[in-house]
C-alpha cells in the first residue's frame, strides 16, 4: 500500500513539474513575441529641426500644395456652386442644398482648431466667419517648413491668387500642418497668419501651437506623388505662360539678374516685349528639355514648339530664375562647345545667336554688335540702322549659309535669308562680315542697301 501511495505521489510531482515547465516556456514564448512585433529604433535617430527652413524636397512641395488646392476647390465651392444663378426644379434644388453642406463641412474639417477659436467659427456660422471668394486661380510660390517631429510638420505657404472675373492679382499666405504618420492635414488662413507670423525669417525658430496628431477624415486626406522632372517643367512653363497674361512684374521679377540688366532697361521695356511675344509665348509648349546639374542650381534648358528657347535655373522646388533666349548671355554648355570649336564654327555659333536676336525682335542685340567704325559711318542712330536693316528679314528668319570663308579672326559669311512662314519664297541674299574677339565676344558689318 505504501509503495502504491509513494508512485501517486510521484506521478502528481512528475506532474506539477511538467505543467510548471510549460507554463514558463509559453511565458518566454509570449514575452519573445512580443518583442519581435514591436518595431525596433532606428540605428540613426531623425534628426529634429524646430527652426524655419525652405522646402528642399520636390515631392513635398507638392504634397503641401495638393492641400492648398484641396481647400481652396471647397472653399471657392462654399460660395460659387453651379445653379444659384438659375431657376431650378425642387429636386435639384434639394441636391444643391447637399452640395452646399457638404461644402460646409469639408472648409471646416479642414480648418485647424488654433484658427477655427482665434475666429470662434463653428459649423453654423462659417460662412459669415471667412471671407467670401470669387473663383480664382491660386498660384503657390513660396514654402518654409519646421518640424516638431518626425511626425508632425508645419509648412508656411506664400504666393498669388487671381480673381477669375476681374483678373485682380492679390498675394495669399496660409499654414498647412501635416500628420505625416495619419497622413491628414489641417490649415489656417491668411488673416491668421498677417497677424502672428508677419515677420517670420528662415531660421527662426518659430513657437507656433501644434497637437500630436491630425484625426483624417474624408476631406483632409494628404495626396503624396513621387513629381517627374517633366511635369515639373511643364508646370513651371505652365505658370509663366499664365503670369505672362494675366501677371507679367511676377515673371519679370523671377529672370535671371545677369539676363535681366542686359536684356530689358526696366519693366517697361519687360512688358513692350511681351506685348509683341505673348500670343508666341501662351500658345507653346515644351517638346524637349535638357537638365544639368551645377553646383548652385540644376538648370533646364527647354525647347518648345515654336524652336525657342527657356532655361529655367532651379535653386529649389519652385525657387528659380528664368532666362527666355540663348544668346542674351552665355550659358556653361555655349561657353564649353565654343572653347573647343574652330574658328569657323565659332562664326556659326555667333550667327546663330543674330538669328535668334532677329527672329525675338531683339534689333538692339544686333545693334549692340555692330562694329564702331561701321556703324558711325552708316548709321547716325539705332532708328537708322533699324530702318535699314529689319526690312530685310521676315516675321521668322531661317539662315541658309552660302559661304563662310576668311583667315586669322575675320570672316566674310554670305546668308540667303528665307521666310520660315513661306515654302516658296526665293529670300534675301546678305553679306555679313565678322570678327572674333577675346572670350566669345564677336563683331559684325554687313552690306548696307541705299
Amino acid at each position: 500500500m505504501d509503495s502504491k501511495k509513494t508512485i501517486i505521489v510521484i506521478l502528481i510531482i512528475i506532474l506539477i513539474v511538467s505543467l510548471t515547465t510549460v507554463a514558463i516556456l509559453l511565458w518566454h514564448r509570449g514575452k519573445t513575441d512580443e518583442k519581435q512585433a514591436t518595431p525596433a529604433m532606428p540605428t540613426d535617430p531623425v534628426e529634429i529641426d524646430n527652426t524655419l527652413q525652405r522646402v528642399s524636397k520636390r515631392n513635398n512641395f507638392y504634397m503641401v500644395k495638393s492641400c492648398v488646392d484641396k481647400f481652396y476647390a471647397y472653399y471657392e465651392s462654399l460660395y460659387n456652386s453651379q445653379g444659384d444663378s438659375i431657376i431650378i426644379d425642387e429636386e435639384a434644388q434639394k441636391s444643391l442644398d447637399k452640395q452646399k453642406e457638404e461644402n460646409k463641412n469639408a472648409v471646416y474639417s479642414m480648418l485647424d482648431d488654433t484658427y477655427i477659436d482665434y475666429k470662434n467659427i463653428t459649423l453654423d456660422n462659417l460662412t459669415s466667419k471667412i471671407s467670401k471668394i470669387d473663383p480664382l486661380y491660386v498660384s503657390v510660390t513660396e514654402m518654409y517648413e519646421l518640424q516638431k517631429d518626425e511626425n508632425m510638420y508645419v509648412y508656411f505657404v506664400y504666393g498669388n491668387i487671381r480673381d477669375q472675373k476681374t483678373s485682380n492679382i492679390s498675394k495669399f499666405s496660409m499654414i498647412v500642418k501635416i500628420d505625416m504618420r495619419n497622413r491628414a492635414f489641417k490649415v489656417l488662413l491668411q488673416d491668421y497668419v498677417n497677424e502672428k507670423y508677419n515677420n517670420i525669417q528662415i531660421g527662426e525658430t518659430v513657437q507656433i501651437n501644434i497637437s500630436d496628431k491630425i484625426e483624417a477624415n474624408k476631406y483632409n486626406i494628404v495626396e503624396y506623388k513621387a513629381i517627374s522632372d517633366s511635369t515639373y517643367v511643364t508646370d513651371i512653363i505652365n505658370a509663366y505662360k499664365n503670369d505672362i497674361m494675366f501677371n507679367s512684374e511676377e515673371v519679370y521679377n523671377k529672370l535671371d539678374t545677369d539676363y535681366k540688366e542686359k536684356r530689358f532697361k526696366d519693366l517697361e521695356s519687360f512688358k513692350e516685349y511681351v506685348s509683341t511675344k505673348i500670343r508666341k509665348i501662351v500658345t507653346m509648349n515644351v517638346t524637349k528639355f535638357q537638365k544639368e546639374d551645377y553646383e548652385e542650381y540644376v538648370q533646364y534648358v527647354c525647347l518648345d514648339n515654336k524652336g525657342d528657347y527657356t532655361i529655367i535655373k532651379e535653386y529649389g522646388p519652385m525657387n528659380y530664375t528664368l532666362i527666355l533666349d540663348t544668346y542674351t548671355i552665355d550659358l556653361p554648355e555655349f561657353k564649353a562647345k565654343y572653347e573647343n570649336a574652330d574658328n569657323k564654327n565659332k562664326v556659326a555659333l555667333n550667327m546663330d545667336k543674330i538669328k535668334q536676336a532677329i527672329n525675338d525682335n531683339n534689333y538692339e542685340y544686333v545693334y549692340s554688335k555692330l562694329n564702331e567704325t561701321f556703324k558711325n559711318n552708316n548709321f547716325k542712330n539705332y532708328d537708322k540702322f533699324l530702318k535699314n536693316f529689319k526690312s530685310r528679314f521676315f516675321e521668322d528668319n531661317i539662315f541658309e549659309y552660302q559661304s563662310i570663308e576668311g583667315q586669322e579672326n575675320i570672316y566674310d559669311i554670305k546668308v540667303k535669308i528665307k521666310n520660315k512662314n513661306e515654302e516658296l519664297n526665293e529670300g534675301n541674299n546678305i553679306a555679313f562680315v565678322m570678327q572674333l574677339l577675346e572670350n566669345t565676344n564677336f563683331e559684325i558689318s554687313f552690306n548696307v542697301e541705299e
